[in-house]
């Protein structure tokens, strides 16, 4: 599980996050919520100890981060950037198996173990991408190299997992493909904090929802509930409607969501056979 509490952050005199508290428990799929400047990403780093925070308290399975080495903390906690691209020509089934490198003994890359590699497969199976373990991961679409990302972490079998976008790059048949994949990844226990700018799919796949907005939580519960009128207003200046199908929340801009029926383009063909 994952718990803050109380966090502040700055930047200088310009403080990013403001008294963050939160629990996120075992087998929970959260969205990590907000516009470009809310804290996200300082929030992940502080979780990841890539940024030490100055008060306020991480745990990540019960034990404080500050406490723990990076062996440790890559035993716990993994993590996937919303973009990385390799300098060097490695396969993607090695890009995948770096993920196991926590695990390896003192014999490093030389004690890879069937297990090992299992595991690595298991990775590119899950995201429907093992026919790419022998392509090269600096020669793939920026698409890609994210699912092989995703992998990878996957391989690392951790119980913690922090997506930073983790669908930014990619089309919609993919986009749906890691939010099933991420579901069935809470189904078997692991926590997993997901960064996204899209409300839609938060909506849609978590079962949570911290809405940050200026550093501070402005609504932590159910996408159901949490997702409003109200919150959206909060933390955009962009008036949002939210319609519901079977109870699920859309949410769609308020100026398209008050267009009447003339105002939206009409259907070419159909334009044409009624001017016969």
């Amino acid at each position: 599980m994952i718990h803050i509490d109380r966090l502040r952050y700055s930047y200088g005199d310009s403080e990013v996050l403001s008294r963050v508290s939160a629990s996120i428990e075992a087998g929970i799929l959260c969205g990590l919520f907000g516009p470009n400047g809310s804290g996200k990403t300082t929030l992940f780093k502080c979780c990841l100890g890539l940024l030490k925070a100055p008060r306020g308290t991480i745990l990540l399975d019960g034990k404080d981060i500050y406490s723990m080495n990076v062996s440790s903390l890559a035993r716990i906690a993994a993590y996937v950037p919303q973009e990385h691209r390799s300098p060097f020509p490695f396969k993607v089934k090695e890009v995948v198996m770096m993920g196991r490198t926590p695990h390896l003994g003192g014999g490093g890359i030389f004690r890879i173990s069937k297990g090992h590699r299992e595991a690595t497969l298991r990775a590119l199976e899950m995201l429907n991408i093992l026919h790419l373990a022998d392509s090269r991961y600096d020669q793939l679409s920026g698409g890609q190299r994210q699912l092989v990302l995703i992998a990878r972490a996957i391989a690392q079998q951790t119980s913690i997992l922090f997506l930073d976008e983790p669908t930014s790059s990619l089309d919609f048949d993919n986009q749906i493909r890691i939010w099933k994949a991420l579901r069935k990844l809470a189904q078997q226990g692991i926590t997993i904090l997901a960064c996204s700018h899209d409300p839609n799919h938060v909506a849609w796949f978590c079962d949570r929802v911290i809405m940050l907005g200026r550093g501070r939580v402005v609504a932590d519960g159910h996408p159901r509930t949490a997702i409003t009128e109200s919150t959206l207003k909060t933390v955009y200046r962009e008036k949002c409607t939210v319609k519901r199908i079977d109870g699920i929340p859309v949410v769609v801009p308020e100026t398209i969501a008050t267009q009447g029926s003339s105002e939206l383009p009409q259907n070419p063909s159909r334009t044409k056979a009624q001017a016969r």
